[in-house]
């Protein structure tokens, strides 16, 4: 349960798995250029340029690695679709999010992960991750894991009996992110199919900024 969520380079502040903290040098980071982002007709966005998804537009990014654009502007939606252990790294200069930008049930299988849920007497926790998965009669999951400061990893799946899916993983580095008020970015972990089944845990969100705007989710 819990995505993680993490903001580097601002003012100290942590809420629920909400981190930001405070650096004084940027991370160094290593591009991969992965291949173009699949996308309908009506979208720009291609590695090394400006990326724009107008609304009622998506927009997917089907290949796991860094994608370097100099602007990204999202009106529409971003899916981004690797599976597991495998991520995606957005880097731009700035990043403008006005609808949706998601990694939600990309991450472990049910069954899976590091924080898999659990049988408890008659029916199995919620899977864990930033937090411990609880169970329907106030017990424990597996203990919680992953960097509150640099969260990688992605969400674990719940039971192997109807679980859910966890989150995937999201690593977005810019100078600007600006978020609207109708901005989402989400990595969210799938409930249960099944009665007594677990959700997945929510997935790492990773955000390297020296400003953050908006008032978005």
């Amino acid at each position: 349960m819990g995505t993680m969520v993490h903001h580097a380079r601002a003012t100290c502040l942590l809420i629920l798995f909400v981190l930001l903290s405070c650096c004084l040098f940027p991370a160094v980071v290593v591009v991969v250029y992965a291949a173009p982002c699949q996308s309908t007709v009506g979208v720009t966005c291609a590695n090394g340029g400006v990326c724009l998804v107008p609304a009622g537009k998506s927009c997917t990014f089907a290949a796991p690695g860094s994608y370097t654009f100099t602007e990204v502007y999202i009106n529409g939606t971003v899916n981004i679709t690797p599976l597991g252990t495998a991520g995606v790294t957005i880097i731009a200069n700035s990043i403008y999010v006005a609808l949706k930008l998601h990694v939600d049930f990309l991450g472990y299988n049910a069954g899976l992960g590091l924080g898999t849920g659990i049988f408890m007497q008659s029916a199995y926790s919620g899977a864990s991750h930033g937090g411990t998965g609880g169970g329907h009669l106030n017990e424990l999951g597996t203990p919680p894991y992953g960097s509150l400061t640099a969260p990688i990893l992605p969400g674990s799946g719940g039971d192997s009996s109807g679980g859910g899916v966890g989150g995937g993983r999201l690593q977005i580095i810019a100078s600007t992110l600006t978020i609207t008020s109708l901005g989402t970015i989400s990595a969210n972990g799938k409930a249960s199919t099944t009665g007594g089944g677990g959700g997945g845990s929510g997935g790492s969100i990773y955000i390297q900024v020296d400003q953050l705007i908006g008032s978005g989710n």
